[in-house]
């Protein structure tokens, strides 16, 4: 016999049910109970998850009710693989039609290390095939451990079933697009699924993986473990010996307890999970509206072409707190130049100066791709130039021109650019270009230089 085991996400846990190969013509379903003629038992799916040696079956329990909307011709449901068998020999139009499944249910807590012992596999054992969604979500979780791995995580608070602490996905442009990649992959059978047997589902393959790939990146936030031997940074990886804060603590402490532990519920009385759900938004919102943003707002300092000796006594020289206009630092000294720059979101790999943002009209080809909506993206970038000059001086300098091209600063301006208003910056979600010496040199590592002779 052989089965094709399904697996998807749904109603916040990971359902598993399996079809098995007979022949369609020795089994007939009734139209009062519905239940798949070819669908695997419990106990199969059971002896199926236990049947590879490699990997721990994992820790599941039994689904009361499953209800499968399924492709069906006559009384028949179509088999999802060829490798079960022919479909229906009906000559009846093909349809949609309510089905109940023996199915297990998996947390996200528990799918990690099944997922992540799936990859690369066709079979999780003999005589069990991993059907085409299945497949899917492995990829999924592959997406979600990249996110975590890069720390691209927020905390939240969100009302679900109560109030629940959870680490939410911060999507870059990257993300997103392996995000619409993976619902392209979905098969339907992975959106087959519903509560009801009076409409089928109507959650779409973008909506659905979206919901698994936030599961998957709040399980693995709070089980680091699950990621070895790739470490998660502590700071944003709580273990699981940390457990529910007391309750007589704050509910800022009783959130980071539920950050931080398996248990993701958060109480309080009156209105306070309701506001306090609001300051994280709000806390949330800079960081989250750059990343969502068509476009980005890039910052490049570049240093002095004339004299590279400057390198070694730019970390020596205070900070000056006034600017100077460009002739004025020119005769005291060499400028730095702080460039602007707009980085679309589709394509990271573009990076167009202000200079050409300006312009009516530029031929090149890196600004073609804000030519169709030139006056919106000027409105992004002055936008974006006005929350960066919240954090660096020269840039709120620089919007004394109505058309802000970049900024000449001196040694010292440079001096505080590197230490201090970089990283607020990168933290804002800008991007900051800086000189590659800066960077190597920031860089805390260890070398070792070692010299063999031969043996004579």
């Amino acid at each position: 016999m052989l089965l094709v085991l399904h697996a998807t996400f749904f109603s916040d846990s990971f359902v598993i049910w399996a079809e098995r190969s007979v022949e369609l013509g020795k089994a007939r379903p009734t139209k009062k109970t519905l239940r798949h003629p070819f669908a695997a038992s419990i106990d199969e799916l059971e002896l199926a998850l236990r049947g590879c040696d490699e990997l721990p079956a994992p820790d599941t329990t039994p689904r009361a009710t499953t209800i499968a909307w399924l492709p069906t011709r006559g009384s028949m449901p179509a088999p999802s693989s060829a490798l079960l068998g022919d479909p229906p020999s009906s000559s009846a139009a093909l349809e949609l039609r309510a089905w109940q499944v023996p199915a297990l249910e998996l947390s996200a807590a528990g799918a990690l290390a099944w997922l992540a012992g799936c990859r690369d596999r066709l079979m999780l054992g003999p005589g069990v095939v991993l059907g085409a969604d299945l497949r899917a979500w492995v990829d999924a979780f592959d997406l979600a451990a990249s996110i975590v791995v890069r720390g691209r995580v927020l905390p939240g608070l969100v009302e679900r079933d109560g109030w629940q602490a959870r680490w939410q996905p911060l999507l870059g442009a990257e993300d997103r697009l392996a995000l619409r990649a993976l619902a392209k992959r979905q098969p339907g059978v992975a959106r087959a699924l519903s509560d009801s047997n009076d409409s089928p589902p109507s959650r779409s393959a973008r909506v659905l993986v979206e919901a698994g790939v936030a599961a998957l990146v709040d399980a693995l936030v709070r089980d680091a473990e699950a990621l070895d031997p790739v470490d998660v940074p502590p700071a944003r990886s709580p273990t699981r010996a940390r457990t529910a804060a007391k309750p007589g603590t704050s509910l800022h402490d009783r959130w980071l307890a539920a950050l931080r532990g398996s248990e993701s519920r958060v109480k309080a009385l009156g209105d306070d999970l309701p506001m306090f759900a609001a300051q994280i938004r709000s806390w949330r919102e800079p960081v989250e509206r750059a990343e969502a943003a068509p476009y980005r707002l890039c910052l490049r300092l570049e240093e002095p072409a004339e004299d590279d000796s400057l390198d070694e006594a730019l970390v020596q020289l205070p900070v000056e707190p006034k600017s100077r206009s460009k002739k004025a630092a020119k005769a005291k000294g060499p400028n730095w130049q702080l460039r602007y720059l707009i980085q679309p979101a589709e394509d990271p790999s573009l990076l167009i100066p202000f200079d050409q943002l300006w312009a009516k009209r530029s031929r090149s080809l890196a600004a073609a791709a804000i030519n169709r909506d030139r006056r919106v993206t000027q409105e992004f970038a002055l936008a974006a130039l006005g929350r960066a000059a919240t954090i660096s001086p020269p840039v709120a300098d620089s919007l004394a021109s109505a058309r802000p091209i970049g900024h000449f600063i001196d040694a010292g301006r440079a001096h505080a650019f590197l230490t201090r208003e970089a990283l607020a910056l990168e933290q804002a979600g800008f991007r900051v270009f800086m000189p590659s010496w800066w960077v190597r040199g920031r860089k805390n590592s260890l070398s070792v230089r070692a010299h063999v002779k031969s043996i004579k």
